[in-house]
């Protein structure tokens, strides 16, 4: 376990704006009902708004997917949480997508 280690990166734009897109939709289709219903999920925005107890499924897909959210690279190991005001946005995103400041291939919601 000594390896696994959680550090902060500096998202860059692209991935700030694909985060807040995919909040904004997840806010609109609701969430679980749950007070702690606080997280959505990049893959899936249409699954809404979830809480811990109630997003196992959503996030079980997140893991399994191999792919950079923004691109047809691979993803980075884990998940990235990007803050969207009061949501939690997870996602999965290459090291090269992670830090890019330009949109030009960041593909709409």
């Amino acid at each position: 376990m000594s390896g696994d280690r959680a550090f902060p990166v500096l998202l860059g734009m692209a991935v700030r704006r694909y985060a807040v897109q995919a909040a904004d939709q997840a806010r609109a289709v609701g969430s679980c009902g749950h007070p702690g219903a606080r997280f959505c999920s990049a893959l899936e925005p249409t699954a809404g708004t979830w809480c811990v107890a109630c997003g196992a499924a959503v996030v079980g897909d997140l893991l399994v997917s191999p792919w950079c959210c923004l691109c047809d690279d691979f993803a980075r190991p884990g998940l990235t949480a990007a803050r969207a005001e009061s949501l939690e946005v997870l996602l999965r995103a290459c090291d090269r997508c992670l830090t890019r400041d330009d949109d030009q291939e960041v593909p709409e919601r």
